[in-house]
């Protein structure tokens, strides 16, 4: 059984603001789209699987309830989460997460309920 928590370097016990920060940073260093300096078609092929669990992963910690169970499997030692939703397995459906994502922060930046990160210097 995967562990969600672990793949997105989360504790058991976390916000879904902190699901979302930690998916966005993971999805983007792993992003198939972005350039390598030496690309390797074997590297681009393993990216993109984590890319699609990347996807995965968040999609079962950003609902509550599927994020609950997934914790109380993972603490019973349990066999396989019963998976109420389809599981990615298309680089497509991994960019759908990905830009559903982008489109809720850039929403709540357009809202002023976000400041943008900007290092000063």
């Amino acid at each position: 059984m995967p562990n969600y928590f672990a793949l997105l370097d989360l504790p058991l016990i976390v916000s879904r603001d902190r699901i979302k920060q930690g998916y966005l940073s993971l999805a983007l260093a792993s992003h198939p789209d972005l350039l390598d300096l030496r690309p390797n078609p074997a590297n681009q092929e393993e990216k993109s699987r984590h890319f699609c669990r990347l996807a995965q992963a968040y999609l079962v910690l950003g609902s509550r309830g599927r994020r609950r169970n997934h914790r109380r499997r993972l603490r019973e030692h349990m066999g396989r989460i019963s998976n109420d939703f389809e599981p990615i397995e298309t680089l497509e459906r991994a960019y759908e997460v990905f830009d559903d994502v982008m489109d809720d922060l850039y929403c709540l930046l357009i809202k002023g309920k976000i400041k943008p990160n900007v290092a000063r210097r």
